[in-house]
């Protein structure tokens, strides 16, 4: 601000005007500078109050809380884990270990197999498993384990390596079963050949 109570001639505006240019260009052009208080010249932060201040801040604090979360979106990281908030955590990890780990491991795993393993090696059954954190606790699945080898869906070798764990080398292992009672499916048929043999 500049006191307007003095008059002036059109040299010293000339003058004044010069002065307040130089001033508004040092501080345009440089990151800091100073500048005297002269006479005539009152100061006044532009900024406005604290509480503008604050605002600012907190406008800072959203801007780097979104960037935070697309760059999280971007690689498959659910932005709740990222900003630490304990709601839906369930639901939140399932996703980083299904969009981010999973697909990160796997690539491992291909990467490895492809250098270390020659396409007869992989035929032979010779192959690297990755396991990372989404490793999954069989006693939490314990009834999809038992519905998915009772069903004749799966070997209980394969579910065994669904699990992250080494297949079994016991024969029973690479067999079929149905129904709850365990039985192979060979088994199964021959009982039911003789239930047929009882009737006749």
């Amino acid at each position: 601000n500049v006191d307007s109570s003095k008059k002036m001639d059109n040299e010293e505006i000339e003058k004044m005007q010069s002065y307040v240019n130089k001033i508004t260009n040092s501080f345009s052009t440089n990151a800091v500078a100073v500048a005297p208080l002269s006479k005539g010249f009152d100061y006044q932060e532009v900024s406005g109050n604290a509480k503008a201040g604050s605002a600012n801040f907190d406008d800072l604090t959203k801007l780097k809380k979104s960037l935070q979360d697309d760059v999280a979106k971007a690689i498959g990281i659910p932005p709740a884990l990222i900003n630490g908030e304990l709601a839906d955590m369930d639901n939140a990890m399932e996703s980083y270990i299904k969009f981010c780990i999973r697909p990160l491991i796997k690539k491992i795993e291909d990467e490895l197999n492809a250098k270390l393993f020659t396409e007869s090696d992989v035929i032979n059954g010779k192959s690297i498993k990755v396991v990372g954190i989404d490793k999954k606790d069989p006693l939490e699945h314990a009834e999809a384990v038992d519905k998915l080898i009772s069903s004749h869906a799966f070997k209980p070798n394969q579910v065994l390596m669904m699990f992250g764990e080494e297949p079994s080398d016991d024969p029973s292992m690479d067999e079929y079963y149905v129904t709850k009672n365990y039985m192979t499916s060979n088994q199964q048929d021959k009982s039911l050949e003789g239930g047929e043999d009882d009737e006749d």
